[in-house]
């Protein structure tokens, strides 16, 4: 309820906040900041404290930016840049990357405005268009890291989503 507000402000250069995501536990949103309209991987991912309103940067050059936490109860920041689907770790209490970033998909489609053609449920199911042609794979990877198609026919496909159950 209530009166809805802003919750990000764009600082001066900005063109654009986009694909916003509240991270567990509810205090913070990471999103992509951008000064143009298109070349996403030189965009900037941020979170926001919803607590205090201190913004950080978590990636220069990269869109798409999630946090996830993991069955084992380890969290994880994860964003796109140049087609590969990159993760680092992650502290969630002072809400920064706490290592360094590693590739763990190639070949993830992008959106014509920015965004990576993926989502992840929470118990680490990653659901993906693979980037490049004209008729596209759909595919889920598990947790452990295991990559199968989902849709057995090439097809025109975009925007997936995963229900709140996986």
């Amino acid at each position: 309820g209530g009166t809805p507000v802003p919750v990000t402000t764009l600082a001066p250069g900005e063109l654009t906040h986009r694909f916003p995501q509240i991270v567990p536990g509810g205090k913070a949103v990471v999103y992509t900041s951008h000064k143009g309209l298109t070349g996403f991987d030189f965009a900037t991912i941020r979170i926001q404290s919803l607590v205090d309103g201190k913004t950080k940067t978590l990636q220069d050059g990269g869109t798409s930016g999630r946090v996830v936490k993991t069955p084992r109860g380890n969290y994880y920041f994860l964003y796109v840049t140049r087609n590969a689907l990159y993760a680092a770790p992650f502290d969630i209490d002072r809400l920064e990357v706490a290592g360094s970033s590693v590739p763990i998909v190639e070949n993830v489609g992008m959106g014509p405005a920015g965004a990576a053609e993926m989502d992840i449920s929470q118990d680490g199911t990653l659901i993906y268009r693979s980037a490049g042609g004209e008729l596209l794979t759909v595919k889920w990877m598990d947790s452990s890291g295991k990559i199968e198609p989902l849709l057995s026919k090439a097809g025109i496909y975009g925007r997936p989503a995963l229900s709140p159950d996986g």
